[in-house]
């Protein structure tokens, strides 16, 4: 089973609803993000990433770009037999924030020093974010850079100090072995195989982070995506569309990677979601932006594949 959630446009990377004293008390004007990461997550928010002005123009708002042409085909072995959507997510945000999330000094530093990045995105009561050149993306490789130097840097190191035990999952850039190179490509934040002493560690829980670019998968894709039911049970007499494609992709890559947590995002648009033990039924998450990435890159939390 797949369980997904859905969400609108939030103004921060890490959206809390609520203002109140629940979550902070008054901050002094520059701080590093390390000395209180619940106001910090609630006041972080992404960079605008601009495109290429090489880039044909995008589709309208509301329209998909009938440009996703991954190779896949079907197969007998994948199911998708339910979706589930989780629409509470702006109130399991702020218990997970609330419950998690400290408002003391936690780490040394904002900055990664053994793996490099650290606490990039930028909040503007918190001495941190820096620059990255990267530029205006024009390809897959350059979205990917955008969401792994932002978001996934940041939350990596967040996890780490927040959850020490954690200290040897790190973020795994992958290589593509099939055509879709220039449309797909993916990171996967799991326990680093250098660090694997025992058996059941390769078992270690791990999520996968798909990236596509904006001008591939627009929003009206990405909502598609998730309005999406079911795979075909029997081969049928026509190609794909390009939303089970997209299943089909996600589905092969998460069996590949072992990884019951995903997340589809093209920086400007998020999916987190995960599947069922059996992979037929999945749960999922739209939004745009990401403190579920936290929580779904917390080994610890679950939501009961069993009983879903």
């Amino acid at each position: 089973m797949l369980t997904m959630i859905q969400g609108r446009k939030l103004p921060g990377l890490f959206e809390i609803p609520s203002r109140g004293p629940l979550f902070r008390e008054p901050l002094s004007p520059i701080i590093p993000a390390h000395s209180n990461f619940r106001a910090y997550a609630q006041d972080a928010v992404l960079p605008r990433m601009e495109l290429s002005p090489t880039l044909p123009p995008l589709p309208p708002p509301g329209h998909r770009s009938h440009a996703n042409r991954l190779s896949i085909i079907w197969e007998a072995y994948r199911r998708l037999e339910y979706v589930l959507n989780i629409t509470h997510f702006p109130q399991a945000v702020v218990e997970f924030c609330t419950t998690n999330l400290p408002t003391r000094p936690t780490g040394s530093s904002d900055g990664d020093e053994e793996n490099g990045g650290g606490i990039s995105v930028v909040a503007p009561a918190f001495k941190t974010g820096r620059s990255i050149p990267i530029g205006k993306p024009s390809d897959v490789d350059r979205v990917l850079r955008w969401v792994m130097e932002y978001p996934l840097a940041t939350v990596n190191h967040m996890v780490h100090l927040v959850y020490p035990r954690t200290a040897d999952f790190t973020l795994q850039e992958g290589k593509n072995k099939d055509d879709d190179g220039e449309i797909f490509r993916w990171v996967v934040w799991s326990r680093d195989e250098n660090t694997i002493t025992e058996a059941q560690d390769t078992w270690s829980e791990s999520v996968l982070i798909m990236v596509q670019p904006p001008w591939i998968l627009t929003e009206a894709d990405l909502d598609w995506f998730i309005r999406t039911n079911h795979l075909p049970v029997e081969k049928p007499h026509r190609r794909l569309k390009s939303n089970e494609r997209l299943w089909g992709k996600v589905w092969d890559m998460c069996a590949y990677k072992r990884a019951h947590w995903f997340v589809l995002t093209t920086y400007w648009g998020w999916v987190f979601g995960c599947f069922s033990k059996r992979k037929y039924y999945p749960v999922s998450i739209r939004a745009t932006r990401g403190l579920t990435l936290l929580v779904r890159m917390d080994p610890r939390i679950h939501i009961p594949r069993d009983s879903i």
